[in-house]
C-alpha cells in the first residue's frame, strides 16, 4: 500500500506536467483553483488529458452516479467536483457528449434503495456507474452484472468487498478513495498525542457494514493495541455517520461518564455532534474534553481554527469526485488504463489523507490555505 502511494503521487505530478504540455490553448475550467497543496497527489486537470475532436455524429453517452448523500458536504463535493470535469471536458467537445446522471440515496441505511437506482441505470444503458455504496457485500452481485454488460463500475469511497467479487469472477473498473485503515491510525494516533499520560474516552463510529468503517476501526484498534494502560475506551458507539445520532448519543453517556476527556469521531459530523452535546451539557470542547474527527468538511475548519476540534483530516472529496469522472470520460474514450493513476495489477487509486490541527492552516472565505498562503486543493 505504502508503494502504491507513494506511486499515485509520483505519476499525478507526471500527469500535470504531460497534461499542461498537450492542452496548451484548451479551455480551462472556470474560475481555476490556486495551486494545490496540503500532501497527497496532486489534482490532474479536469478532463483526463487532451479533449477528443467532437465525432461526426455527436454520439451522446451515459454516466450514473449513485451518491450515498447529497446533504453530507463530503459527497457534496465529490458530486461538484465530478460535474465540473464532466462540463469542462463537454465544452472541450463542442456538445453535451456526456451526460451525467447524479441519484443520491435517502439515508445511510437505505442499500436496496440504492441497489435499485443502479440497476435503473443498466436499463437507461449507461456507458458508465459512478457509486458510493452503502454496504460493501452488497454490490457484489452487481458489479458482475455490470461486468457481463461491459459497463465500466468505478467504485469511489467505499469498496466493494474484494473477495467476494474475485469468488465470482468479477471487479470493480477502478477503486478511488482514501486508506481507511491509515485515517483510522491517524485520528486515534492524534488523541494518543495530545495525551502522552493517557486519557479515558469515547469512539463514534459509522455502520459496521461498510468497508470505510471496517478499515477505520481496524486502524483504531491497530494504534489501540500500542496505548499504554493509561488510556481507557469508556464506550464504543456506532452513530452510522449521523451529527443528530451522534448527539444524542454523547448526550447520554455524558451524565454516566462525565470524566470523559476525549472523542474520537470516525467523521466530522459525528464530531460536530459531539461537540453540540458538550456544550448543551455546560462543558467546553477543546479544553474540558477534546474532540477528533475526519472527513474536514461542515464546520470542522471553522472549529479547528477556533479550538473547539482538535484534529481533522480530509479525504480529499474533490480531488476523488474529479478522478471518477476522469475515469468515467477515460473509458469512454477507449483509453487503457483507465486512469494513468491506476497500478494496473490492483486497480486502486489509494492516497493518505492531508493532516489539519490548529494552527497547520488558515482559512480564507471558508476555503483552507496552508501558511505559506497555498490553496490546499481538498
Amino acid at each position: 500500500m505504502k508503494r502504491l502511494k507513494v506511486l499515485a503521487m509520483i505519476v499525478a505530478v507526471v500527469l500535470l506536467a504531460a497534461i499542461a504540455a498537450g492542452c496548451g490553448g484548451s479551455g480551462s475550467s472556470g474560475g481555476a483553483s490556486p495551486a494545490p497543496s496540503g500532501g497527497g497527489a496532486s489534482p490532474a486537470p479536469s478532463g483526463g488529458g487532451a479533449s477528443p475532436a467532437p465525432s461526426q455524429d455527436n454520439k451522446v453517452y451515459n454516466v450514473g452516479f449513485s451518491v450515498k448523500d447529497q446533504t453530507n458536504p463530503l459527497f457534496v463535493d465529490m458530486v461538484t467536483a465530478a460535474r465540473e470535469t464532466i462540463d469542462n471536458y463537454n465544452k472541450a467537445a463542442g456538445y453535451e457528449k456526456i451526460k451525467l446522471n447524479v441519484q443520491a440515496c435517502t439515508g445511510e441505511t437505505k442499500v436496496e434503495e440504492q441497489l435499485t437506482t443502479c440497476e435503473t441505470f443498466l436499463t437507461q444503458d449507461v456507458d458508465a456507474i459512478i457509486c458510493t455504496p452503502l454496504n460493501s457485500d452488497a454490490f457484489v452481485d452487481f458489479v458482475k452484472r455490470c461486468n457481463d454488460e461491459k459497463v465500466a463500475f468505478i467504485n469511489l469511497d467505499t469498496m466493494v468487498n474484494p473477495d467476494m467479487l474475485k469468488s465470482i469472477g468479477a471487479n470493480f473498473d477502478v477503486f478511488i478513495g482514501s486508506d481507511n485503515i491509515w485515517l483510522g491510525e491517524n485520528v486515534t494516533r492524534a488523541m494518543v498525542e495530545d495525551f502522552p499520560d493517557g486519557c479515558k474516552y469515547f469512539v463514534l463510529g459509522g455502520n459496521p457494514g461498510a468497508a470505510t468503517h471496517i478499515g477505520m476501526d481496524q486502524g483504531y484498534n491497530n494504534i489501540k493495541a500500542t496505548m499504554s494502560a493509561g488510556f481507557i475506551e469508556l464506550k464504543y458507539e456506532l452513530c452510522n455517520w449521523q451529527e443528530p445520532q451522534a448527539l444524542e448519543t454523547t448526550s447520554n453517556l455524558l451524565p454516566t461518564y462525565p470524566e470523559v476527556q476525549a472523542i474520537i469521531a470516525f467523521n466530522d459530523q459525528m464530531a460536530q455532534g459531539a461537540i453540540a452535546a458538550i456544550e448543551s451539557f455546560g462543558k467546553t470542547p477543546g479544553t474540558d474534553i477534546k474532540v477528533y474527527g475526519s472527513n474536514f468538511v461542515g464546520n470542522a475548519p471553522q472549529f479547528i481554527v477556533d479550538g473547539k476540534q482538535a484534529y481533522s483530516q480530509s479525504r480529499r472529496p474533490l480531488y476523488s469526485g474529479q478522478l471518477a469522472a476522469e475515469c468515467a470520460i477515460n473509458f469512454i474514450d477507449g483509453k487503457t488504463p483507465i486512469h494513468e493513476l491506476i497500478d494496473t495489477a490492483t486497480r486502486l487509486i489509494e492516497f493518505p489523507g492531508t493532516v489539519f490541527r490548529q494552527g497547520l492552516f488558515t482559512l480564507k472565505d471558508g476555503k483552507p490555505y496552508d501558511m505559506n498562503g497555498n490553496f490546499i486543493y481538498n
